[in-house]
């Protein structure tokens, strides 16, 4: 609203001209610098910048297997609410609490609902026994059982892996399964999509073909799908539960890693977890020499260099190593992880480790080194009598923070060597490479992360592979969006190549139930590259769009495209970085006319939607815009609240206090709830 001085309103004309002339020079800047190096960040048009292309992204990715032959037939699973067909699920399902088992019960479950979901249809659950393959059978079989193997039907783990799945036509059946049972919850995911067009953009709804509804087609399938990335992990919290996690074909976190505490009383935790192995509580008072002297926050490995406490320290976290592996019969993979705190054990024996090696990370590698030995040798050794003496565990441990650089040298020809053999990993163990201080926003193979870059290289050289911990967002502002979107396909291709890793927890708003900033898109788009990083992200971001703010998607995308290459502009041209704690949240990097406009697409997208106000979802697709226009009202409230009456300001925060708490967004940094911006502005 233009005030009625005329000075006011040339001043305020002037400052709209201003902000036109700093999107027309992104723009301009973007197609000046389409040729220049990666770390100059050039792209093109807005449109261009939804896939930037960086040198490598076309090549093929190594590790992934996305073969799919799907043909229709004039055959048919169901007829509108009616089917010939029954699942197949192994018997134990239904009466083992093996969580292996449990798992394939939830397949099959899901399986039924999702079929039920598209059509209405109620097909019957039934388990293998005495159940062998006829050619003119009409069964969907769920993972590894009699049905399946008396058809000869295999799921080959040298070729799936823990994650991947089959799934193949014979006769009148389908045949769907991986060598774990999460491959197979997989399969099941990808059943459905090439046989009902099944998608999921949100865990609220579950899409499916239209013509799914009338008939689900009989497909010939061979479909062989392997991620690129076997173990993707749940990162955001806008996955709320188990279910929803499967569906976007990810992880839980104790899909693979054993948590560790129940043994010593406390509160069982995957990583951060030295404390669960050495309770100060229990321990502190007896062992002082256990713990960091400069700190409170760490153990001291090394016990202060003391020969009789650093056995007794070794003989009792062996124990609940050796304890904790036992209680998890099916994982293989515990991590030995420090305290989330950046500082570390400062004794004699430590200090004197470190200006040897230049790392804290060498007393951590040898510390871990020296427990899968022990661990090793008690596996093999008549003492167990738990499990086969062939199991095979592995230990992970953090490089992060204090321990995040590698210990090497440059060797005389250029390249990277090991300080001594000591720091050299055993095998089974590895390192999870969590560099904190990287700009997400770029590319990690840009100058500016160079460092980051070259310390993966290090720790190439000392672990046959390691597992990866990047990250997503902004973790002091949640509210405002984190421009990565441009660099997660290259990245991803990036870590499959250089890391040699098959694990990747990309860490993104992860206690956070609702997202704005499209930050609801990204963790969708990580999930689509984790799996298969060769897909067209330009493809993905019109499938998204479309399927998840439907006929509003054309303004929401303009909104999407102008922040992206407004923030590549600050970026470029405000000193604006990718830290992951940089202060974002001030008036000149979010000019007033800025936020106006992408509000105008908001209230666009509201008015596109309006055609479908009768319909039964119009309240979803409401509150996708809703929740999409979180981020610049915040702003605007937050940063220009000079701007507005007192009467009209409080109809602001108490509107968005409305819609915040209808999309159930629950933080506004990864410490802070929101609950404190309600407070803090009387609403």
């Amino acid at each position: 609203m233009f005030n009625a001085t005329t000075g006011k309103r040339t001043r305020a004309l002037a400052r709209v001209i201003a902000v036109w002339l700093v999107l027309f020079t992104t723009l301009g800047f973007f197609t000046a610098c389409a040729g220049k190096k990666k770390s100059d960040e050039g792209g093109g048009d807005p449109a261009s910048l939804t896939n930037p292309v960086y040198p490598g992204d076309d090549s093929a990715s190594t590790g992934g297997i996305h073969s799919v032959s799907s043909v229709k037939t004039d055959a048919f699973i169901t007829d509108g609410n009616m089917s010939e067909y029954k699942i197949i699920m192994p018997s134990k399902a239904e009466t083992d609490a093996d969580p292996r088992h449990t798992h394939y019960k939830m397949a099959s479950d899901e399986l039924k609902a999702l079929i039920s979901d598209a059509c209405g249809a109620g097909l019957q659950i039934v388990a293998d026994d005495g159940l062998t393959y006829s050619d003119s059978a009409k069964y969907l079989s769920v993972g590894i059982n009699d049905y399946a193997e008396s058809a000869g039907i295999t799921f080959d783990k040298s070729v799936l892996g823990d994650n991947g799945c089959r799934i193949v036509t014979k006769g009148g059946s389908v045949f769907m399964g991986g060598a774990n049972v999460y491959g197979t919850l997989n399969s099941v995911y990808e059943f459905l999509k090439h046989a009902a067009g099944l998608a999921m953009y949100d865990e609220h709804e579950a899409v499916f073909w239209d013509d799914a509804a009338a008939r689900i087609s009989f497909y010939n399938m061979d479909i062989t799908e392997v991620p690129d990335f076997q173990w993707r992990i749940k990162h955001s919290g806008m996955l709320t539960s188990e279910r929803n996690v499967r569906r976007f074909r990810a992880n839980m976190i104790n899909d693979s890693l054993m948590n560790v505490g129940a043994v010593t009383g406390q509160t069982p935790e995957p990583f951060h977890n030295e404390f669960e192995f050495i309770p100060p509580s229990t321990w502190r008072s007896s062992h002082p020499m256990w713990f960091a002297d400069n700190t409170q926050y760490h153990l001291c490995f090394l016990a202060h260099g003391d020969a009789a406490e650093k056995e007794a320290f070794d003989n009792e976290f062996f124990r609940v190593l050796k304890e904790t592996v036992i209680a998890n019969p099916n994982l293989d993979y515990i991590s030995i992880t420090q305290e989330d705190e950046r500082s570390w054990c400062r004794c004699p024996a430590c200090t004197a480790e470190f200006e040897k090696y230049g790392t804290d990370a060498a007393v951590m590698i040898k510390f871990c080194n020296s427990m899968m030995r022990r661990l090793k040798a008690w596996i093999a050794s008549d003492d167990n009598t738990y499990f086969s003496k062939d199991r095979v565990i592995n230990i992970i441990f953090f490089a992060y923070q204090n321990t995040v650089n590698a210990p090497v040298k440059k060797a005389d020809d250029g390249t990277w060597v090991p300080i001594d053999n000591d720091v050299i990993c055993d095998d089974n163990v590895y390192p999870y490479y969590a560099p904190i201080e990287t700009y997400y926003t770029k590319p990690f193979d840009a100058e500016t992360n160079q460092n980051n870059l070259d310390n993966l290289t290090k720790w190439r050289v000392l672990a046959d592979k390691m597992w990866l911990w990047p990250y997503q967002t902004n973790y002091s502002y949640y509210l405002y969006p984190y421009n990565s979107f441009g660099v997660m396909q290259h990245n991803y291709k990036l870590f499959k190549t250089l890391g040699r890793t098959d694990y990747i927890f990309d860490l993104q708003q992860h206690n956070q139930f609702a997202a704005t900033g499209f930050h609801e898109f990204k963790s969708w788009l990580s999930y689509q590259l984790l799996w298969n990083t060769d897909l067209s992200v330009a493809a993905l971001t019109d499938e998204f769009f479309n399927g998840y703010f439907k006929t509003a998607a054309a303004p929401m995308r303009k909104f999407y495209e102008e922040m992206r290459a407004y923030m590549t502009y600050l970026e470029n041209h405000q000193r604006v970085n990718g830290g992951l704690y940089f202060v974002i949240d001030r008036p000149e990097y979010w000019p007033k006319p800025i936020l106006d406009r992408w509000m105008g697409y908001v209230d666009e997208a509201f008015a596109a939607i309006e055609p479908l106000k009768s319909a039964a979802d119009y309240n979803r697709f409401y509150l996708r815009i809703v929740q999409e226009s979180i981020f610049p009202r915040y702003a605007l409230i937050s940063l220009y609240p000079g701007k507005y009456s007192d009467r009209a300001l409080l109809d602001m925060k108490t509107s968005w206090k409305r819609d915040v708490l209808s999309v159930g967004m629950n933080r506004v940094s990864e410490h802070v709830f929101i609950d404190t911006v309600f407070t803090e502005w009387g609403v």
